[in-house]
């Protein structure tokens, strides 16, 4: 039997509500005017020399941008070592993508993130934050459901988490 890797890849599916006004979402945990989420990305093969590319697909609810706002913030970032004298093992972030945008009525959004071509796992997270252009108190509210990706070359793996 032949077997074809899924065009999606399944990360995390919830219901997190996101925005300035608790409780509107009776079926939902509330976390405020941002979330970010740890993710590990592992290499099958290094058949790729120039890396792979990463599409994640944000699924949203009820995203109600006003007219004339971008819409809502996400912020991909990296952590790599950055050995210091007298301390070896510190690491910093980096923000390597913030211009993508939940648009007004989005379901879907599309995130592509370039990763190289390394066997040693690569950490990431991707955060979502409120459109804050607009006077406090009419922030949006809005659902956040699900997380999923898939790649160029199918040689790289996700995993929800920061692990080794």
């Amino acid at each position: 039997m032949f077997m074809t890797n899924p065009t999606s890849t399944f990360i995390w599916e919830g219901r997190i509500h996101i925005g300035d006004e608790p409780g509107i979402y009776g079926n939902a945990n509330y976390c405020g005017l941002a979330m970010e989420f740890p993710l590990t990305v592992k290499n099958f093969s290094l058949s790729s020399p120039n890396g792979d590319t990463i599409k994640y697909e944000l699924d949203t609810e009820n995203v109600n941008v006003f007219t004339g706002y971008n819409g809502h913030r996400i912020v991909v970032r990296q952590y790599t070592p950055d050995p210091q004298p007298g301390n070896p093992y510190k690491w910093k972030e980096t923000i390597i993508k913030n211009s993508d945008r939940i648009a007004n009525g989005a379901t879907k959004t599309i995130v592509d993130v370039n990763v190289s071509g390394s066997t040693d796992p690569i950490y990431l997270s991707i955060a979502i934050e409120v459109d804050t252009d607009v006077k406090p108190g009419l922030y949006d509210d809005f659902l956040f459901t699900g997380l999923e990706y898939s790649t160029t070359s199918q040689n790289v793996y996700v995993i929800f988490g920061f692990r080794e």
